[in-house]
């Protein structure tokens, strides 16, 4: 889940604060955390495009290790002891070669692969989504 797709109420937000040891992925022990107590639903109507630009290796390193403490932290069984080690395993392989094509400030060609490529109608669709956006009255805000 991505934290700007995520809706709920004033008061859940209140109740469920966020931890700040885990530097860059908050937003991610929040939901494994409150996962067991919470009524998660998804949209399936893309709401939002992400897009990721060239990865800040050092951050994407302190992301990396903050999701094997939650995963070692909150799995709750959710994972059994293969999968778990699987996913810690790939968290540091991926670690190493974003720092590997680094070095080559290649880096860039890593994250672009996870960039999923717009058809013709998904591009008409985004361009139309964003001239409704610019028509909507402005705010004094």
């Amino acid at each position: 889940m991505f934290h700007p797709a995520v809706i709920a109420k004033t008061s859940w937000y209140k109740n469920n604060r966020y931890n700040e040891n885990y530097f860059r992925s908050q937003d991610f022990e929040l939901w494994c955390r409150t996962f067991e107590n919470t009524n998660f639903s998804r949209i399936h109507e893309p709401l939002f495009i992400y897009r990721e630009g060239k990865v800040n290796v050092k951050n994407y390193s302190a992301s990396a290790r903050a999701f094997r403490d939650i995963l070692r932290t909150h799995n709750q069984g959710l994972l059994n002891k293969p999968e778990l080690y699987w996913e810690i395993t790939k968290s540091y392989f991926k670690s190493y070669l974003y720092r590997t094509f680094a070095f080559f400030d290649l880096h860039n060609t890593l994250s672009s692969t996870r960039n999923e490529k717009l058809n013709t109608a998904q591009k008409s669709k985004v361009k139309e989504v964003i001239e409704r956006i610019k028509s909507w009255p402005q705010s004094g805000i």
